[in-house]
């Protein structure tokens, strides 16, 4: 029996945000990476409420950034939204489609074992609303790259 060993360092959760942007050190010839970070988004009934201005910012401004929204079996067109948005971001917006309402925590969940398959540094949840600002994700970021020993 052959056993696999997983030689990557375990992805840190977070909600709400964080994220570092890339850096260049004095003496460094290359940019120090920045974490690749994957949000996931539950949405349930959000097409009008939802700032896909903000979204699409968040993505397009920063490397290594992502957003797998989980539409919860939407019945109001948030479905056709998100998937419009994924359309002008390839690569860095996913839509997951749920058959029918399972509830937020049930959407978190299958969001974020399928976030985890992109094996991401950061991977954590968002609410669609935006009650905590895309860019409080930033600081936490910041935060967790300075302390490499924090987990949450």
């Amino acid at each position: 029996m052959s056993r696999s060993l997983r030689t990557s360092t375990p992805p840190r959760y977070l909600h709400p945000p964080a994220i570092v942007p890339t850096r260049m050190t004095p003496d460094s010839l290359h940019p120090i990476r920045a974490p690749r970070v994957t949000l996931v988004v539950p949405c349930y009934n959000e097409a009008r409420r939802l700032d896909v201005g903000a979204f699409g910012r968040w993505v397009g401004e920063r490397g290594g950034r992502s957003i797998l929204f989980v539409d919860d079996g939407s019945t109001d067109g948030t479905r056709d939204v998100l998937l419009a948005l994924a359309a002008r971001h390839p690569g860095a917006v996913a839509v997951h489609a749920m058959p029918r309402n399972a509830g937020k925590g049930e959407a978190v969940r299958v969001g974020m074992r399928r976030a985890l398959e992109g094996a991401p540094d950061i991977v954590g949840f968002w609410d669609a609303d935006l009650a905590t600002p895309l860019d409080e994700c930033e600081r936490l970021v910041a935060v967790l790259e300075a302390r490499p020993g924090v987990t949450m």
